[in-house]
């Protein structure tokens, strides 16, 4: 039994749309104005057919940037929904062709030109499962390579995303020889191994990720890197070579100069903050009230960085920092967070602080934060606290 229909509008939809339709059923026309959700009813009854009539319109219209003319667009819809026709929706089973034919497929391209359009089998299970199905050459499966380097290229389609491409080679391979290799050395950032001398080239390999930022030499010249599986860091050594190949994380250099950069500009900060202010008992204007807002105004510059670095987080961190030193002493308080962060940092050095756990990672870095909002913080002043008498006296006293 129809009751009515749904029209669905995108939000993007560069058209005119309806605001009034008339549906027409067993003969029967009925007027309804289209609903917020796109809904126009009708009486529900039993029917075989349905027509509908845009009687009106929100107009949406074109500028033509070259006259300046403006040109109404027809209606538009994305998609229309009979209401009361639920039970006539039949979904596919689980075990039907949801393949793609030959053309429609992913295509492979090597060293920029098309080598071969693929054709899809897949079930509607394999696909809402989301497992890896195949996808076979529409020309055959041989493709001739000339011997170097080869960009390989497969164009996802928009029901299939490409995982990897293989290729098998025509006739059976001879197998790899496996060659020892000793550790001399193994830290974080610096690594020896021993290879033998072989007559064929080698490749050397980790079980770790590839990374641009290693380097490996042997005997003082540099080894091609290369990507062993898709995933994993190698080295080719070249035939007849052979002796102590160094391996070294190059971005170290970078990342010690930092710190050594960081530790002089903290050692610098604490130094500016156990330097106190002393100024004696002048008459006439206080000399405290520009130094106190120099100050603040510098402890607002520390809030802000705390707010822009870490956030609400960060802005927290920076006022208890700055709390603990206008309460205390500015130098003890900066000095202990300072402490503290070196502490945590110590902890966990790079490249292992990758692995180091959240809560320390973020504790040190908002430590920092405090402490630096209580280098930051300004010095109380003494005359608070200073006896007031003689103030008012004249600077100097004549007598005739």
């Amino acid at each position: 039994r129809i009751r009515g229909v749904r029209i669905d509008l995108a939000p993007d939809l560069v058209a005119s749309r309806p605001l009034r339709v008339t549906a027409t059923v067993n003969g029967r026309e009925t007027t309804d104005i289209v609903t917020a959700r796109g809904t126009v009813t009708v009486p529900a009854q039993e029917a075989t057919s349905l027509r509908l009539r845009f009687d009106n319109a929100d107009v949406v219209r074109s500028l033509d940037p070259t006259t300046g003319a403006f040109t109404a667009l027809p209606i538009g819809i994305n998609e229309i929904r009979i209401l009361g026709a639920e039970d006539l929706r039949k979904g596919p089973r689980l075990f039907d062709d949801a393949g793609l034919p030959c053309g429609f497929g992913p295509e492979v391209s090597i060293d920029g030109q098309l080598r071969a359009e693929m054709s899809v089998t897949a079930s509607v299970i394999q696909t809402l499962t989301d497992e890896l199905v195949q996808a076979t050459p529409c020309d055959g499966r041989i493709v001739s390579l000339g011997a170097g380097k080869h960009v390989v290229e497969a164009a996802s389609t928009a029901e299939y995303a490409v995982e990897m491409v293989s290729f098998e080679p025509l006739a059976p391979l001879p197998r790899a020889r496996t060659g020892a290799a000793t550790v001399e050395e193994w830290e974080a950032t610096n690594r020896a191994v021993s290879v033998d001398v072989a007559a064929a080239p080698r490749i050397l390999e980790t079980s770790e990720n590839f990374n641009d930022g290693w380097r490996a030499t042997l005997e003082g010249t540099s080894l091609q890197a290369v990507r062993v599986d898709g995933w994993r860091q190698g080295w080719i050594v070249p035939a007849g070579a052979g002796g102590t190949v160094t391996l070294a994380f190059t971005p170290q250099r970078l990342y010690s100069a930092g710190l050594v950069v960081g530790l002089l500009c903290a050692a610098g900060l604490l130094a500016l903050a156990l330097v106190r202010r002393r100024s004696d008992l002048v008459i006439g204007p206080d000399p405290d009230v520009p130094v106190r807002g120099r100050g603040w105004l510098l402890t607002g510059a520390a809030l802000v960085a705390g707010l822009l670095i870490g956030g609400w987080i960060g802005l927290c961190a920076a006022s208890v920092g700055v709390l603990l030193a206008v309460a205390g002493s500015r130098a003890a308080v900066a000095g202990a967070l300072a402490g503290a962060a070196a502490v945590g940092a110590a902890v966990s050095p790079w490249p292992s602080r990758l692995d180091a756990p959240d809560w320390l990672l973020a504790g040190t870095a908002l430590t920092v934060l405090a402490a630096l909002a209580a280098a930051a913080a300004p010095l109380r002043s003494s005359s608070d606290d200073a006896p007031t008498q003689g103030l008012d006296a004249p600077r100097e006293t004549r007598t005739h």
